[in-house]
């Protein structure tokens, strides 16, 4: 720690990995509140995005994974309400790059945004496990993944790639 004059006081981490971790776990805490309090998980990037600037300004200590969780915050705000044409977070999985950035810290965010919404998503998680299930009953590696694995491993040339 250290006073400057002016009254503020710089504070200094003595373990970065046990401070992310708090400021991870604020960052799910201030995504349940604010998500839950609105009903609706559209927010949940602008509460990833404010929750890291805020602790980080008001602080002075880093934010969520050292701001890769703003980037991703950003990028999920962009995917969600402009690039995919309103395709929210209900379409994005633990699989999908942007979520992968963070360690996926920033998907128990998303997780609790989505379990507190009040139908406000036009594809909650119940319209769209259907789907994904149906596509790949049909794929025949996802039928049958294990035989489909042994017959490319010993027939070149059913090999993919």
């Amino acid at each position: 720690k250290e006073k400057l004059p002016s009254g503020f006081t710089i504070y200094e981490p003595t373990d970065l990995d046990l401070w992310n971790a708090y400021a991870a776990s604020g960052m799910l805490a201030a995504s349940m509140v604010n998500c839950g309090a609105a009903r609706c998980a559209h927010s949940v990037s602008s509460v990833i995005v404010n929750y890291n600037e805020m602790l980080l300004n008001e602080s002075g200590l880093p934010d969520v994974e050292f701001g890769r969780a703003v980037g991703t915050g950003l990028l999920l705000d962009f995917l969600t309400h402009a690039l995919y044409g309103g395709g929210e977070v209900g379409l994005m999985n633990a699989n999908h790059p942007n979520l992968k950035t963070t360690k996926l810290f920033a998907m128990p965010c998303v997780c609790a945004a989505t379990a507190l919404d009040a139908g406000t998503l036009t594809y909650p998680p119940e319209k769209t496990t259907g789907i994904f299930s149906q596509i790949f009953r049909e794929i025949p590696e996802f039928k049958n993944p294990f035989e489909s694995i042994a017959e490319a491993a010993f027939d070149p040339k059913k090999r993919r790639g």
